[in-house]
């Protein structure tokens, strides 16, 4: 058993709470009512059948992605209702046998973090870190993306077409990909986003790159980077982001040592897409 406190203190070494971004709700969702914790099980996110792998399984605190509750600024729930999907999951968290679950989050902490899900991100591909680093103006004019963001470059020559046979071997994302630009140009500066980045199309095009991988671009910004030149590859805000619940507890069961070995920490078997485009359904 380790104490919560101590749990929570490992958990933010990993995923620095000073990282989060301005907007996000990283951090302590539901407090575990037990003061020592035994079992962890790591996700995505939150959902029904996540939290039915944590009740039958009797984890006393779930770690995820994605938080449960948004609002940036210290913003609270006003009501925990049972007709609303996300108070049906604190309710049954607390309340539904055979013991309450608590839920910790790891976001933006985790993305920004050194060795967190950015870097695995750019690591999957294959990319070799780019070695300059931002321009401190740079960092300040794109704060709510820049540390979210990483830069590199394939070790071969390679074409966007080329670049686009890696991300789906890194990713498996197969027939959901999405692609803009020229498929025989050559891509030298990469920078890639984790989850949802079509907002660093201006700091990619400011820092030189030549070609964005991240996830869920929407249509004006396929268009601006369509006008500047730049080569999208989106490969999905899931499939750029399915790594964290294998990562997360590879590095907390690394934290805990031999000090707390016998602390369980498994990931979690409900990890999906929350949809299938149709070839991929005709796929399976």
């Amino acid at each position: 058993m380790i104490d919560k406190a101590e749990l929570t203190r490992v958990i933010e070494e990993i995923a620095p709470p000073h990282l989060a971004a301005e907007w996000d709700n990283s951090g302590m969702q539901i407090e575990p009512a037990a003061g020592e914790i035994g079992s962890v099980l790591v996700a995505l996110e939150l959902t029904p059948d996540v939290v039915s792998e944590a009740k039958l399984g009797g984890y006393d605190l779930v770690i995820v992605h994605h938080p449960m509750f948004f609002g940036g600024g210290g913003a609270k729930p006003q009501n925990i209702l049972q007709n609303d999907a996300t108070g049906r999951y604190v309710w049954r968290l607390l309340a539904e046998p055979p013991a309450p679950v608590g839920v910790y989050a790891a976001h933006t902490t985790f993305d920004a973090a050194e060795g967190g899900l950015c870097d695995e991100m750019r690591r999957m591909i294959g990319l070799a870190p780019w070695a300059d680093r931002l321009h401190p103006d740079i960092l300040a004019e794109f704060a709510y993306i820049a540390p979210f963001s990483r830069t590199g470059r394939f070790s071969e020559a390679t074409d966007l077409a080329g670049a686009v046979a890696r991300v789906r071997s890194a990713f498996g994302t197969g027939a959901d990909i999405r692609v803009s630009g020229n498929y025989s140009r050559n891509v030298l500066k990469v920078m890639t986003v984790c989850g949802g980045g079509g907002d660093a199309i201006p700091l990619a095009v400011r820092t030189g790159c030549s070609l964005l991988i991240t996830g869920d671009i929407r249509h004006h910004e396929w268009r601006l980077a369509e006008a500047e030149g730049l080569a999208l590859i989106d490969a999905g805000h899931y499939y750029t982001e399915r790594t964290f619940a294998t990562l997360f507890a590879q590095r907390l069961a690394a934290a805990l040592g031999q000090a707390y070995a016998n602390i369980v920490v498994d990931v979690s078997a409900e990890i999906r897409q929350p949809y299938a485009s149709p070839a991929q359904s005709k796929a399976e």
